[in-house]
């Protein structure tokens, strides 16, 4: 298993500040590549990285043979909720820290990330499990919760080889509050069951 920091978050340099979303997952690839894993990724994405880990199965596909989804950020909400979801990213026009230089950097490129072919879930053939928060957690925009949940669902539904999971008890920081949902949605890939 390998856990991978994109640029500016966690333990990762921020890298330079015109990084884009390809960019960055051509650079998970090389490191990929450099760690010599084997060409037949589970790859896991939450929230924002939801809609990396769909661009990396769209641009190495004989690499990806399924996706683990963690309450993902992706097309069909940002579709469905419009300019309502720009409302709700962080305006940080003065960035203090490395952490707040890559949301700034996300906040930059997340629309041409969000009508990006490649962050579409709609055509991709492997199977994905998808982990949608089982609390609502949008807080001061609560109408964002239903199209949420909505989003997730569709993704699961669209084609055979997919399945919703439910985070019982967590809202969106499922990594932290159920591990063991994604421990179990990536086993399931491993052994060839969705």
């Amino acid at each position: 298993m390998v856990v991978y920091d994109r640029a500016g978050f966690g333990q990762s340099d921020i890298g330079p500040m015109d990084l884009t979303p390809r960019r960055q997952v051509e650079q998970l690839d090389r490191v990929l590549t450099l760690l010599r894993t084997p060409p037949d990724r589970i790859l896991m994405g939450h929230s924002y990285g939801g809609l990396m880990a769909v661009a990396h199965a769209h641009l190495y596909p004989g690499k990806v043979r399924g996706l683990v989804l963690v309450d993902p950020m992706n097309q069909r909400f940002v579709t469905a909720t419009g300019d309502a979801v720009y409302s709700t990213v962080p305006k940080i026009e003065h960035p203090a820290n490395t952490r707040d230089s890559a949301l700034a950097r996300l906040v930059s490129t997340f629309d041409g990330l969000a009508k990006d072919p490649t962050a579409s879930d709609a055509d991709l053939t492997i199977p994905i499990v998808v982990i949608t928060a089982g609390e609502p957690f949008w807080g001061k925009t609560p109408d964002m919760d239903k199209p949420w949940r909505a989003s997730h669902t569709a993704i699961a539904e669209a084609r055979p080889g997919r399945r919703l999971v439910v985070a019982e008890g967590s809202k969106h920081d499922i990594p932290a509050k159920r591990p063991d949902t994604i421990i179990d949605a990536a086993v399931s890939l491993v052994e060839g069951k969705t």
